[in-house]
């Protein structure tokens, strides 16, 4: 039995020994309306949070991907968009007809539904690349172009014939045609070129008129049929018939399972994570696969069809995050076009006037050498960042009066991110951002043996620092705003402890600047998320990271994975995060999904929750939720890139003990390592081997790193405390529940 006829046995046996035809008639599954004569019932309801639940379907490393709207329409390279149609009225899908991704992650989109309580459709969609070395052109573009596939299969569960209508609308053309090429495929044209290649079932009659193509199937009772349509992303010449003729013999599932194989074999050559929480897993897998879609040529862009070009600041976290996820070659391909955007003063800018490019460049490359310690790699990046932090020196003595208040920091400049556009204002996040890149160019110059360079460097991150503290403390406020102008909205700010501590982590200002922007600013976290603009009813979910990373660190746990869970809950079903979100409708600004910046902050903030390093010590299950530790659960990973080499770690739980097996750093050993347990386990002991370990504060143990062999065994003996136990489930209830009062 091949791989189709499993599907539809496996689609069959559901409805025909589960009851879903039942179902269908019955109350539970909601009915939607798609037209005054067509409805749907999805089949199953994932929880999707947009109203505007766009995807896309692409392949790696090429320049544009086709993006699905909430129609389920294709948007193609000449803005030509390609709309599907369904039922006796012709109506078209929306954003209540729920989809998902093959084996929860793969960019593979299906729809599953039930029409007018009859004929149930399962619909597949992917990219392939295009015919010829197509396993080379998996990997990149031989070609721009490439072929959009659609499977439609069409099932009458009942005892008497059916008719079902299926169609798609070229908008804007105005003529399409449809010519059979061989058998039952035909070749589809219009505006003058070749839209694509149909093999259509028996019994089926083909419409065509002015945009649209119908096609009217004759169903048997209890019988199916199947359509695929072959679309290339860039239209063909029409005289290329030898184009027509390739796409005519394409098979269907020979490329599905080439699409499968391709996209889960890239992701097994990265770092291995498992966690027991199945939206936790998938959103982590396919925020990976979303990031190789949206790179063009190895060039990481934050979004496909919207942002797609560099931004330093986007392109150094989404890079970081592909490390962290073991992809560390794919993390180099990222962070080379950096050097591309040094200005002659030295400044790294992707963004005319502003400044925090400069210090994301610097601080991207030195963390991937943390990772990796590659020496060449360091020295051959160290003038490119030394010039950047010159021209971080140099601007930040502008102001040359030792009484401003603005003495020793940068000058006025433009920000997007904290919406100050004017250019009056002194930027906090600018600062803590060029603070960061002469602290990491002072490690990279102690590395690289430079210690008198690293020496000076070290002065300067002190007295820079000391310059922004000062400033600080003039306006007066307890906690850090946009700007010390105290104008603005937060942004840059915020990331003072997160990636790297500027200063202590228990700071008061850090501690009061998180109290504010979750209880205060605008009336405080909105649906778990930090307001961007209040007055426009604004959230921003991947900003919120910045705060959700910093009570990691500060080990505020139940902030910290509230903090995960609420920017999980805003997310497609297809595991696709925003830029923004105007809240009140449920709504992506612009349309900005899959936002992969945003995929790159949730790969960050999982991996931190797991383990994250602070200087010489290792941080294990910082922020682990609570229901990951339930009897019975496990957490896996391995190949995991740290600053101290490759590890992995493994823990079962068990009613009264919890086991922990840890692959020690393959590099080097760190000076101590932490354990953290949730609140609601209390650790009673802890051992490795016959050695006791010390239980250095209420969930947090402790051992010497210089005591770790190659593989540990830790056993935490814990009373489990009654307590709730958030989960992404119970975020979205409490989320529904809330829309309700």
């Amino acid at each position: 039995m091949n791989n189709a006829a499993i599907r539809l046995f496996l689609v069959s046996s559901s409805i025909f020994l589960f009851g879903i035809v039942q179902d269908i008639s019955g109350d539970q599954l909601k009915e939607i309306e798609l037209g005054p004569d067509t409805h749907i019932k999805n089949i199953q309801e994932p929880f999707d949070y947009f109203s505007n639940n766009w995807t896309v379907i692409a392949l790696k490393d090429y320049e544009r991907g086709t993006r699905v709207t909430p129609e389920g329409a294709w948007i193609l390279d000449d803005g030509v968009v390609c709309k599907p149609f369904i039922g006796p009225d012709k109506s078209f899908l929306n954003a209540q007809v729920s989809r998902t991704l093959a084996n929860g992650h793969l960019p593979i989109v299906l729809f599953d539904f039930v029409l007018n309580h009859e004929l149930h459709y399962t619909i597949e969609m992917f990219a392939i690349p295009w015919i010829r070395d197509w396993r080379a052109a998996y990997e990149g573009p031989n070609r721009e172009n490439y072929i959009n596939w659609m499977q439609i299969t069409i099932e009458n569960p009942r005892s008497a014939n059916a008719i079902a209508t299926w169609g798609w609308k070229w908008e804007p053309l105005e003529s399409i045609q449809c010519r059979k090429l061989f058998e039952n495929r035909h070749a589809i044209y219009g505006g003058g070129a070749l839209r694509g290649v149909l093999q259509i079932p028996n019994d089926t009659t083909i419409t065509a008129q002015d945009d649209a193509l119908q096609l009217d199937i004759r169903l048997r009772p209890q019988g199916s049929a199947t359509i695929d349509v072959a679309i290339p992303f860039q239209s063909i010449s029409r005289f290329q018939n030898a184009a027509a003729s390739e796409l005519a013999l394409l098979d269907y599932e020979t490329w599905r399972e080439r699409t499968e194989s391709f996209w889960e074999v890239l992701l097994e050559r990265g770092a291995q994570l498992s966690v027991p929480e199945s939206k936790v897993q998938e959103t982590y897998l396919a925020s990976l696969v979303y990031q190789f879609i949206t790179r063009d040529h190895n060039e990481v862009h934050p979004g496909e069809g919207f942002y797609d070009t560099y931004y330093i600041r986007d392109a150094a976290y989404q890079a970081i995050s592909l490390a962290y996820a073991g992809f560390l070659d794919e993390c180099a391909e990222g962070l080379e076009p950096i050097k591309r955007y040094q200005q002659e003063s030295g400044q790294l800018m992707s963004q005319k006037g502003q400044f925090d490019a400069n210090g994301y460049g610097v601080w991207a490359p030195v963390e991937y050498y943390r990772l990796t310690q590659d020496r060449d790699w360091l020295e051959a990046w160290y003038p490119i960042l030394e010039k950047a932090v010159d021209f971080t020196r140099t601007m930040r003595r502008t102001e040359t009066d030792p009484s401003s208040p603005y003495y020793g920091v940068l000058p006025r400049a433009l920000a997007d991110g904290e919406y100050l556009w004017d250019g009056s204002c002194h930027i906090l996040g600018y600062d803590w951002w060029n603070l960061r890149a002469v602290q990491s160019l002072a490690y990279a110059a102690e590395v690289l043996g430079k210690t008198g360079k690293a020496s000076e460097l070290q002065k300067e991150f002190e007295d820079y620092r000391g310059c922004i503290l000062k400033a600080l403390d003039k306006t007066g406020l307890e906690f850090i705003p946009p700007s010390y102008e105290k104008k603005g909205t937060h942004w840059g700010n915020l990331e003072v402890i997160f990636p790297t501590q500027l200063i202590d982590k228990n700071d008061t200002r850090v501690g009061a600047t998180l109290h504010e922007v979750r209880d205060n600013f605008g009336g405080g976290f909105v649906e778990g998320i930090i307001q961007w603009r209040p007055s426009i009813f604004a959230i921003h979910p991947y900003m919120s990271q910045f705060v959700t990373n910093s009570f990691i660190i500060r080990g505020e746990y139940e902030e910290a994975v509230d903090g995960f869970y609420s920017f999980l809950l805003h997310t497609t079903a297809t595991h696709g995060f925003p830029e923004g979100i105007y809240y009140k409708k449920r709504e992506a600004w612009s349309d900005t999904l899959p936002h992969t910046w945003a995929a790159a902050l949730y790969v960050i903030t999982l991996r931190n929750m797991l383990i994250r390093e602070e200087g010489e010590t290792l941080h294990l299950l910082s922020a682990v939720p609570g229901s990951w530790l339930e009897p019975g659960q496990r957490i896996r990973f391995h190949r995991v890139p740290t600053h101290f080499g490759e590890m992995g770690l493994e823990t079962v739980a068990e009613n009264e003990r919890i086991r922990i097996q840890i692959h020690t750093p393959s590099r080097n050993k760190p000076e101590t390592v932490a354990v953290h347990l949730p609140p609601h386990l209390e650790i009673l002991s802890a051992s490795c081997g016959e050695k006791s370990l010390e239980i250095a504060s209420p969930g947090v143990v402790q051992m010497p790193g210089e005591d770790m062999d190659e593989t540990v065994s830790l056993t935490l003996d814990v009373q489990r405390k009654d307590a709730p136990i958030q989960t992404f489930e119970s975020t979205v209830a409490a989320y529904l529940k809330g829309l309700e009062q």
